[in-house]
């Protein structure tokens, strides 16, 4: 589930955002580039937070189960299969 709407907020983080507060608020990972893009994950408890990324603002958030991000392979397998 993705969103580009500046009206959903995930912990705060919205798109428009930059990724540098998002980064700080969110506590992301080190980013996958794929294609124009940069996505930025940061696992939770219960959920993982997207991040859409594009020349260093938040273009759309989403939301992943965790049992897809569990490590950095399958978290590669799961960004990649959105390009």
């Amino acid at each position: 589930l993705f969103r580009s709407n500046p009206f959903y907020a995930i912990n705060s983080v919205r798109p428009g955002e930059a990724l540098s507060t998002a980064a700080h608020i969110l506590h992301t990972g080190r980013p996958f580039h794929i294609g124009r893009n940069d996505w930025y994950l940061a696992r939770k408890s219960s959920y993982t937070v997207v991040l859409k990324v594009r020349h260093g603002v938040v273009e759309e958030t989403g939301i992943a189960v965790n049992s897809l991000t569990k490590g950095r392979k399958h978290q590669s397998v799961l960004m990649h299969s959105f390009y």
